[in-house]
């Protein structure tokens, strides 16, 4: 416990809302400490934290120390995926900019920064992805405004352009798919995305209750966007496919209302265990 004495009077230093706190606990018992620590502490947890000094905390942080706090005020409002997403575009950056805390940061460190990562061959996605996350830092240490009209994203190449398949290479493309009875799946997510235009968060997620067998259409309630949503109608290949897999389903156990429509097990569990879950890919 971060408690000590100082002269009479004992102290304690915390780190609450990723801001170090040292205040006196007005006390020269060492036997009441302990409550009166804990009661300050949860009275400061309750309270809304003075931005000036989250501020203040975050440009003594170096990256690392600046990521865990980030993450751990942001962990309620984000998903897991972005917190995860954080880790990983701050592991280049604590291992280039070491123990330099944010407010030692300059224009010429992070445009370096940049020039390093490209000359590894790292993609411009990747590199802007990462400065985006030491933005995000700055900003909240109130540091950005001294680099935000000279940092700029490293331009990427030229974009590839699709090619629409021909009639030929889609025929070929669904013969091929249905050619073994163990890509039915594949095949059958296939058709949905190119015959009722599904996005692939949309397939993954499809359960069996959102299938109108009698009115030949899908419900759509998660997608990219609410704007998303939608009940699309079905046509004769879709409902033999979906028929199909829904026979299939029923002797794998994986037919009940919440089922996944596209399930999958992990590697940890058999194939043939009853208890098997029932997931989306």
């Amino acid at each position: 416990m971060p408690l000590k004495r100082r002269g009479k009077w004992y102290h304690f230093s915390e780190k609450v809302h990723g801001v170090k706190v040292r205040e006196a606990l007005g006390t020269k018992d060492h036997r009441l400490t302990k409550q009166l620590y804990k009661e300050r502490i949860a009275e400061l947890m309750r309270s809304n934290p003075d931005p000036s000094k989250v501020a203040c905390g975050y440009t003594k942080m170096t990256i690392a120390e600046a990521v865990e706090a980030y993450a751990d005020e942001r962990r309620p409002s984000v998903k897991p995926r972005t917190s995860q997403e954080w880790i990983v575009s701050s592991r280049p950056l604590i291992a280039h900019f070491k123990d330099l805390q944010l407010k030692r940061f300059t224009t010429a460190s992070i445009c370096a920064y940049q020039s390093h990562r490209q000359a590894q061959g790292i993609a411009s996605k990747t590199i802007n992805n990462e400065v985006a996350l030491l933005r995000q830092l700055l900003k909240k240490a109130k540091l950005w405004h001294r680099f935000q009209d000279e940092v700029h994203k490293v331009p990427g190449g030229p974009r590839r352009r699709g090619r629409a398949l021909t009639e030929e290479e889609q025929a070929r493309l669904f013969a091929v798919a249905q050619s073994k009875p163990q890509w039915l799946w594949a095949f059958a997510a296939g058709v949905l995305s190119f015959l009722v235009g599904m996005r692939p968060v949309e397939i993954r997620c499809l359960r069996w209750k959102d299938i109108d067998w009698i009115h030949r259409t899908l419900t759509i309630t998660v997608s990219k966007t609410p704007e998303g949503w939608r009940t699309p109608s079905l046509n004769t290949t879709c409902v033999k496919v979906l028929q199909s897999l829904y026979a299939t389903a029923q002797l794998l156990g994986m037919a009940e209302p919440d089922h996944f429509v596209f399930p999958y097990h992990a590697r940890s569990v058999k194939a043939s265990s009853d208890n098997a879950p029932n997931k989306r890919f």
